[in-house]
């Protein structure tokens, strides 16, 4: 019996708390979302009963518990992917400076004033070419006629060693 009585207790006190806070308001601006927020809650003060006599009380809180569990899994999952992918950014942008430079050296050695090297690294995770070179755009200093057999040595160099084909290899030549 003292169940009942703690029951319609919390439903009386309830409703006057919500009475008088409705009364307090200025100019009911608020008002429809209060009765919103009191009717949800009287709604779960008027089954309390039910949840307590049926064990509900712990099964609403063990749904409950799982949910945020999977939600908070899943936030950290996409922060997860978010940290892989800029970490995966990083180590193609360092990889494609060290290449970068080593063309540079390759260039040099081969008798090139180099003004810019910039490879071209396959960025498709999927693909089996994942992470080789698969472009090469270069601009040196000086006269194209004025280069030609290092230019070809260049050539024959970025293809043996990076497997780059010809006609991925684009060199450009600038006087000054």
């Amino acid at each position: 019996m003292e169940i009942l009585y703690g029951w319609v207790k919390n439903i009386v006190c309830f409703t006057i708390f919500m009475t008088a806070l409705e009364n307090f308001l200025p100019n009911g601006k608020y008002e429809k979302y209060i009765r919103l927020f009191a009717g949800m809650v009287m709604i779960l003060i008027v089954i309390q009963p039910l949840t307590l006599g049926l064990g509900l009380e712990g099964k609403i809180a063990g749904y409950f518990e799982e949910y945020s569990f999977q939600s908070q899994a899943s936030d950290f999952q996409g922060s997860l992917e978010a940290a892989e992918e800029k970490r995966l950014s990083q180590l193609i942008d360092g990889y494609e400076q060290a290449v970068a430079q080593d063309m540079t050296q390759i260039a040099e050695g081969a008798g090139l004033l180099v003004i810019k090297i910039q490879p071209y690294l396959e960025e498709n995770q999927e693909s089996e070419d994942f992470g080789t070179v698969k472009q090469v755009s270069a601009v040196f200093q000086g006269k194209s006629a004025d280069y030609y057999e290092e230019t070809a040595e260049f050539r024959r160099k970025l293809t043996d060693y990076y497997e780059v084909e010809d006609q991925y290899v684009e060199i450009q030549f600038k006087n000054g």
